[in-house]
C-alpha cells in the first residue's frame, strides 16, 4: 500500500500528515545525507543534486521524510520545506552569499553540520520534499540475500525482495534506500534491520486448523513417527493442529507491494512507549525453531482489534508492512 495507508497505521488519524510534517520541520534531527547523479523522477535530465533527511522523535518508530534539493527550479513549490542555517554565523554567511564547508564529508557520504544547514555549489538551491514515512529504527537482526531490487520511480525509495537464511522469501520497503540503493547486487547476501508496522492485529489464541491433504498428511505422520490405520479407501485420518506456536509470514494480497504481507507468531515480549500522542507496543516473536525471520513488530494501540491489549505467550496474526535498513553498510568505495 502507499504511505497514506502506513500514516494511517502510526497516527489513526488523531495527528494529520500536514501537523506530521510541521512537526518534524521544526523538531526533526538531521540523518546522513548524500549527493547523487540521477534522473530526477524521470522528467528531467540527469544532474547531481542532495538528498537530506530529518527525524523524529527519538523513539524506536519515529517520522521520517526525505528531501531533494532542485537546481533547476527557481521558485519555491508547494511541497517545499525550506533548510535554513541555524544559528549567528551561518544566517549570516547565507544572507552575504558565502559558500559554508560541510563539517565532515566521510567517502562521498556528508554528515551534516550540528551548526549549519549545508550551502551547496554556488549557493542554496531550492528544496522538495519527496517522501514521508514511519520509519522503525530498531528491529531484528537479519541476513538476506537479494534476489530482486525494485527502486521506485522518484529515486529515493525501493522495496527489496530476497531470501533468509531458512530459504524464506522476504520483502520489505528500505527505508534508507536513497543511501545505499546503487552498491546493492542481485546474489549478494547483506545484514539488515528488519521490522514490521502492523496495519492490523488480532489475538488467535485456541486457533486450530484441520490437515486433510493426504501428501501434507504423510509428511505430518512420518515426522511423528506416527502410523495412523488408514480408512476403507486407504486415506489417512484427517489431523487437527493447534496453531498457538506457529510463527509464519506469507504474501499480502495487494499486487505491487510485496512489502506487504501476513504474519502469524507468539509473543515473547512486548513493551510500549509513545509516539508523541500514540500509544504503540513493541512485540518481540518467539523465535522460530526454523531461523523463521520474523521480525520485531510495532502496532498502534488503534490497530488493534477489539480493544486487545498484546501480552506475552499470546498467539496473534495481521496484516504487516515490512521495512528495513542495511544493518552493516559495507565500505563503499565510492558514492
Amino acid at each position: 500500500m502507499g504511505h497514506g495507508a502506513h500514516w494511517r497505521c502510526l497516527l489513526g488519524g488523531k495527528t494529520s500528515t500536514e501537523d506530521m510534517l510541521r512537526t518534524l520541520q521544526k523538531h526533526g534531527r538531521p540523518a546522513p545525507i548524500r549527493n547523487r547523479t540521477a534522473e530526477w523522477l524521470d522528467t528531467q535530465p540527469a544532474r547531481e543534486e542532495t538528498i537530506y533527511a530529518h527525524e523524529f522523535p527519538d523513539t524506536p518508530l519515529r517520522y521520517l521524510h526525505v528531501q531533494v534539493t532542485d537546481s533547476l527550479a527557481t521558485e519555491p513549490d508547494e511541497f517545499t520545506i525550506p533548510l535554513e542555517p541555524v544559528g549567528f554565523w551561518p544566517r549570516l554567511a547565507a544572507r552575504i552569499g558565502w559558500r559554508m564547508k560541510p563539517k565532515r564529508v566521510s567517502r562521498g557520504v556528508l554528515m551534516q553540520s550540528d551548526t549549519a544547514t549545508l550551502l551547496w555549489g554556488t549557493g542554496p538551491k531550492q528544496v522538495k520534499l519527496y517522501t514521508a514515512y514511519p520509519y522503525a529504527a530498531e528491529g531484528s537482526i537479519a541476513a538476506v540475500i537479494l534476489d530482486e531490487i525494485q527502486p521506485w520511480g522518484n529515486h529515493v525509495e525501493g522495496t527489496l525482495v530476497g531470501t533468509a537464511s531458512n530459504g524464506q522469501t522476504i520483502a520489505f520497503f528500505d527505508t534508507k534506500f536513497w543511501l545505499n540503493a546503487e552498491h546493492y547486487q542481485v546474489g549478494e547476501a547483506y545484514v539488515f534491520m528488519l521490522a514490521a508496522i502492523a496495519y492490523n492485529l488480532e489475538c488467535c489464541n485456541g486457533e486450530t486448523v484441520e490437515m486433510s491433504n493426504q501428501e501434507a498428511l504423510a509428511n505430518y505422520y512420518r515426522f511423528r513417527n506416527e502410523d495412523p490405520p488408514r480408512d476403507a479407501a486407504g486415506l489417512l485420518p484427517p489431523a487437527t493442529l493447534s496453531t498457538q506456536d506457529l510463527t509464519a509470514l506469507l504474501p499480502g494480497s495487494v499486487p505491487g507491494y510485496p512489502e506487504d504481507m501476513r504474519g502469524r507468531c507468539r509473543i515473547q515480549s512486548v513493551s510500549t512507549f509513545h509516539v508523541e500522542s500514540t500509544l504503540v507496543y513493541r512485540i518481540t516473536p518467539v523465535p522460530g525453531e526454523d531461523q523463521h525471520p520474523m521480525p520485531v513488530i510495532y502496532a498502534a494501540e488503534h490497530v488493534l482489534s477489539d480493544g486487545y491489549q498484546p501480552k506475552a505467550g499470546d498467539s496473534i496474526g495481521g496484516g504487516l508492512w515490512m521495512q528495513g535498513f542495511l544493518h552493516q553498510p559495507r565500505e563503499w568505495t565510492s558514492i
